[in-house]
C-alpha cells in the first residue's frame, strides 16, 4: 500500500472511493474527522463485533451523499491517520495509530477479507524478482507488530546500551518522527542518529533495494 503514502506528508484516498462522492474540500475533511472520531469510539479489536458494527454505522450514515458512480464503492475505513492524525489513510493499514490490529483474531479475519489472504506487490526489479520475497500471508505480520507493541513499553529514558539510529526520510513504512523522539529521550551519551540521504526508501542498505547508500551505510561509524 505504499502508493497510498508516498511520503510521509503525502496521501491518498482516491482508490477507496473517497473522490467518487460530491462533496466540497471542507465536506470531504468533515467527514473523515467524523469517521476517524467514530472509528476510535466504536472499534475495539479485541471485540470481534465492533468492526462490522462501525462499517455498517457509517454506510447508513453515507448513504445519501451523492455519488458520480454509484457503482463504485466508498470504504468507510478511510480516515485520519498518523501521529497526528492528520493524514489521510486506511485506519487498519500498520501506518495507522490503530496497526495493532493483527495482534487479535478479528482484527486479521477483517484485513484477510479486506484485502485477501495474502499482500504482493510486483518486484521491484530482477533480483528481487530472483531472490527476494514479493508476497506473503498477512499471519507474516503478527511477529513484526507483536515486538511494535512490545518496544513502545521500553524504558528509553533510563537505556544506558550504545545505540545507532538511521533513518531515510523516503520511508513511509515506519513513524520518522517516532524514531526522533526515542532517540531525544534515550538516556545513554553513546548514541546517534542519522539520515541516510542515499537511501531509497525503507531499507536503507543493499543491492537489491538501495546501492547507492550500501557503501555509505557501512562507513558509518
Amino acid at each position: 500500500m505504499s502508493l497510498c503514502q508516498p511520503e510521509k506528508n503525502i496521501s491518498c484516498g482516491g482508490c477507496c472511493g473517497l473522490l467518487n462522492l460530491e462533496l466540497k474540500v471542507d465536506e470531504y475533511r468533515n467527514l473523515l474527522q467524523e469517521r476517524t472520531r467514530e472509528f476510535q469510539e466504536i472499534v475495539n479489536f479485541q471485540i470481534r463485533h465492533t468492526i462490522p458494527e462501525y462499517r455498517q454505522k457509517r454506510e447508513k450514515k453515507e448513504l445519501e451523499i451523492s455519488r458520480k458512480d454509484e457503482t463504485i464503492y466508498n470504504c468507510p475505513f478511510l480516515g485520519y491517520i498518523g501521529e497526528r492524525v492528520s493524514r489521510i489513510g486506511c485506519m487498519i493499514h500498520p501506518a495507522a495509530a490503530s496497526s495493532d490490529i493483527t495482534l487479535y483474531p478479528a482484527g486479521m479475519e477483517f484485513v484477510k477479507l479486506v484485502y485477501g489472504k495474502e499482500r504482493s506487490w510486483e518486484p521491484q526489479n530482477e533480483n528481487v524478482a530472483k531472490y527476494w520475497q514479493h508476497k506473503y500471508p498477512w499471519e507474516a505480520l503478527i511477529p513484526m507488530m507483536t515486538l511494535v507493541d512490545y518496544s513502545s513499553t521500553f524504558p528509553y529514558e533510563s537505556m544506558e546500551t550504545p545505540v545507532l539510529f538511521l533513518y531515510s526520510d523516503k520511508d513511509n513504512i515506519v513513524d520518522l518522527q517516532k524514531i526522533k523522539d526515542v532517540h531525544s529521550i534515550y538516556k545513554s551519551s553513546k548514541k546517534k542518529i542519522l539520515e541516510v540521504k542515499e537511501a531509497d526508501g525503507h531499507v536503507m542498505a543493499g543491492d537489491f533495494f538501495s546501492p547507492k547508500s550500501t557503501e555509505i551505510v557501512k562507513e558509518i561509524q
